[in-house]
């Protein structure tokens, strides 16, 4: 008999298994007063206790706009079975990731639509912010991460670490990576991960550094360098970061920053040495333009009739945070002195402005002319040595080397021709020339100002005594803020492939570095066997020490192992030491652009992970409009994995968190 017969009535009762159901457990809950009925967390109302009943109550209107934004479009069931639309989004995904703002997508997607309407892969596709967002954090993001890990393996690795604030004056931690990548065989320095800092004091810095190191699945015992400023919290001998990781990593190797030395020895030595009007006259000179547009068209009108129709080069700005930016400004003066004197002449005639008439005296008094004609080949030479460590693509095993060819040249022009000293390590003040040569330019404006009666003795003694002073002032500067342990890293050029293949080989210099880097005494033994026959085969690459450090770690010998593997090891242990921040300001840069004022909500993980895809594909030299992504990648969009990470890390018992959407509106925010 059935049950509509017999005249009894069967009710659903609520099921637990429902609580495990990925369509509903996000948003179902017992009634505990009516087993037949179900409770709708979100909507706050019942529902009746069937399962195509709660199915359809995900797709009303009523739902839809209760439910967390999170999961307003969540369906494990969905997928895009055009994977040429797939890729159309990632594709779109990649291109807002690196050069526009995620909110154009809703503009961008519609655009599409409306201008190919027959195009079926267009028509197909479903992408707005939202959808994009997540593309980028949990597929784009996760797909060039678990690239970057494998491309590091288990080998060996440096970091650079820097401290810096975003927009909403958040303090960040910036850590950029650099190994020896097997797959591309070269030396890589990339991105890695930026993480907030709760105090900017060594112990939590240390914290962050492990756990970013930890959620990468790298090991704290590769860590060979790490490379840092000179801030005393990062370098300090008893509680500064690499003291407190020093603890735990016996060979770890602290290498400062050369650019921010540099810097900081050109400006100390300018500060102690040199008259302080230059530096008014350099940064006013900028100034006076910079906030013009009349002022501008004017010397620009001005330069154009003195010069047959050339437009001026711009006096760019002496800043403290931009490294040596004062050799292009004091070039860029000395090239356009005429013209600026004459125009400051007009302006303080014109204008009647003060600062015009200080300009104006300062650019009539040539002895001005003479301290910038002394500063400029000075400067020019520091700044090449500064570009080097700033480079990628160099001899990384001799940048030292030129850079204390700076120190010995800057100390040669002042000693006495005759004398034969160490120029790097001796006192040079006993030494010191009575009248040094001091460059041509400036020695012959010395001599022209004398013949016209411009200048007396007692002015040119002065003078020459100031430049002799800076010059003094930056080779002790340099030398205080030399790299520790130099000769060791010197020793470094020794890798170089013109030193391997010599017959002769300074193996004790050799031996002192790999100690240095941390090699056991076995691994050293048998590398310094290694280096007796490492000449005797017939290397291709004889002129790129990274290329010929890849064919060595390539090289196998009969038995089908590589004779060669602990020098190897050692050697592209020193290449990937870090010489300067460089890399870590480039993330900085690419940091303050992609979170701009207009995008200063944006979250600290969407940051990470367009960051993460920019330096991915720069890391690969692709480009958004060129780079193949795999097929496991592109089957993800449009299933439940692009919207996992969010909705794991979302909880119905915790407020919902839209700082990752950029650029929404207030009033949307409200209505979710």
């Amino acid at each position: 008999m059935s049950k509509e017969t017999s005249g009894k009535r069967y009710d659903q009762k609520f099921r637990k298994q429902w609580l495990k159901d990925d369509s509903l457990k996000e948003w179902i809950a017992p009634v505990a007063a009516d087993a037949s009925k179900a409770f709708c967390k979100f909507c706050k109302c019942d529902v009746k206790a069937k399962y195509q009943d709660l199915k359809q109550h995900t797709k009303t209107q009523k739902h839809l706009k209760a439910c967390p934004f999170t999961t307003r479009t969540l369906d494990p069931f969905m997928t895009i079975k055009n994977s040429e639309t797939a890729e159309l989004e990632v594709s779109i995904s990649t291109f807002l990731c690196c050069h526009s703002a995620i909110s154009n997508c809703d503009h961008l997607v519609d655009l599409c639509k409306r201008n190919l309407p027959t195009n079926k892969t267009v028509s197909e596709m479903k992408m707005h912010r939202t959808k994009c967002t997540h593309i980028i954090r949990n597929t784009l993001c996760e797909h060039f991460k678990t690239d970057l890990r494998r491309d590091i393996g288990d080998g060996r690795f440096s970091i650079l670490i820097d401290e810096s604030t975003d927009i909403t004056v958040h303090k960040l931690l910036g850590i950029s990576i650099v190994y020896y990548s097997m797959s591309e065989k070269k030396i890589v320095s990339t991105y890695l991960e930026l993480t907030e800092l709760t105090a900017c004091d060594a112990q939590h810095i240390v914290i962050a550094i492990k756990n970013v190191l930890g959620s990468h699945k790298l090991s704290l015992k590769n860590l060979v360098a790490i490379g840092t400023d000179n801030a005393s919290v990062m370098i300090g001998i008893n509680k500064g970061v690499h003291a407190q990781l020093r603890a735990e990593i016996p060979s770890l190797i602290l290498i400062k920053c050369v650019c921010h030395s540099i810097q900081l020895a050109v400006s100390q030595a300018s500060a102690d040495s040199l008259p302080r009007h230059l530096n008014f006259l350099i940064t006013e000179t900028h100034k006076w333009f910079s906030h013009s547009s009349t002022r501008q068209y004017r010397y620009k009108t001005l330069y154009q009739t003195l010069n047959d129709g050339t437009s001026p080069l711009k006096i760019p700005k002496d800043c403290q945070t931009r490294w040596l930016s004062i050799q292009p400004a004091v070039q860029r003066i000395l090239e356009q002195w005429l013209e600026l004197k004459t125009h400051f002449e007009v302006s303080r005639l014109s204008e009647k402005c003060y600062t015009a008439e200080v300009l104006y005296e300062m650019y009539s008094d040539e002895k001005n002319l003479a301290f910038l004609l002394f500063l400029s080949p000075i400067l020019t030479e520091v700044q090449q040595v500064n570009k080097l460590f700033e480079s990628k693509n160099i001899e990384k095993v001799k940048l030292l080397n030129d850079l204390t060819m700076l120190m010995k040249s800057i100390a040669k022009k002042l000693v006495s021709p005759t004398c034969n000293i160490d120029l790097l390590n001796s006192n040079i003040e006993e030494y010191l020339d009575p009248k040094p040569y001091l460059g041509y330019r400036f020695e012959w404006k010395i001599q022209d100002l004398k013949k016209q009666n411009k200048l007396t003795n007692t002015d040119e003694t002065c003078i020459r005594k100031r430049c002799c002073d800076f010059l003094l002032a930056l080779h002790k500067q340099l030398k205080q803020r030399l790299p520790d342990n130099l000769k060791v890293l010197q020793n470094i050029s020794c890798f170089s492939v013109i030193n391997m293949l010599q017959p002769l080989k300074d193996k004790a210099a050799i031996c002192e570095v790999m100690k240095f880097l941390g090699a056991s005494d076995q691994s050293i033994s048998q590398a310094e066997y290694q280096l007796s026959k490492i000449n005797l085969v017939d290397w291709v690459h004889k002129d790129d020490t990274e290329a010929f450090w890849s064919e060595v770690g390539d090289y196998r010998d009969a038995s089908g192992c590589n004779p060669f593997l602990e020098l190897f090891q050692c050697a592209i242990s020193a290449l990937i030491l870090p010489h300067s921040n460089a890399e870590i300001e480039r993330v900085f840069s690419a940091m303050n652009y992609v979170k701009s004022k207009p995008r200063n909500r944006m979250s600290l993980q969407l940051l990470n992970a367009i960051l993460t895809v920019k330096f991915g594909l720069i890391r690969k030299e692709e480009c958004c409009s060129t780079y193949k992504y795999p097929p496991k990648v592109i089957a993800e969009i449009g299933t439940s994995a692009v919207y996992q990470y969010q909705s794991q890390s979302t909880s119905a018992s915790h407020p919902i968190d839209l700082s990752y959407v950029e650029d929404i509106n207030f009033r949307e925010l409200q209505q979710l």
